[in-house]
């Protein structure tokens, strides 16, 4: 007998918890967690930026800033302006740290902001290969006037 209701209260605890993931499940369909992910507040972005691909479009930039920076920093190093300790000390506590949140940066939203463009892309019915499509966009977000890229903004 005691068996009985302990076989009767583990059904209905099952029962239950079916029920509830059930509940939760439906609920979760109109509100479906965000895929965007969380930023990593190391890059200031301007508060005009709201959207992923205007971030997106951002960090490129920045990236593209970082790197036109370093060649400069190299030129002055090659030419003498400044010492071989100075470029090391730029490339280790200035360049280096900043690519690295900048690529992070890009990580978070490339894929998914690339997988909606391309849907948008093959519904244009452009023939671009893909490689192609996400190079010129690249290009276009790198050499973008859009917003004012102060590298000051990204937080070592």
């Amino acid at each position: 007998m005691m068996l009985t209701k302990m076989k009767t209260w583990i059904k209905q605890l099952i029962a239950s918890i079916v029920a509830l993931l059930a509940l939760w499940g439906l609920a979760s369909l109109g509100n479906p967690v965000p895929e965007t992910p969380e930023l990593t507040d190391k890059i200031s972005y301007p508060v005009e930026i709201t959207q992923d691909i205007e971030k997106l479009e951002y960090t490129y930039r920045s990236q593209e800033k970082l790197r036109l920076e370093h060649n400069e920093m190299g030129r002055k190093f090659r030419e003498g302006k400044i010492t071989k300790n100075e470029w090391e000390v730029y490339k280790e506590t200035d360049f280096n740290p900043k690519s690295q949140i900048i690529s992070e940066e890009i990580g978070l939203y490339r894929d998914d902001i690339w997988r909606d463009l391309l849907r948008v892309q093959e519904l244009d019915a452009r023939n671009v290969t893909h490689t192609d499509f996400i190079d010129q966009k690249k290009t276009e977000f790198k050499n973008s006037t859009t917003w004012v890229v102060d590298l000051k903004s990204i937080q070592k």
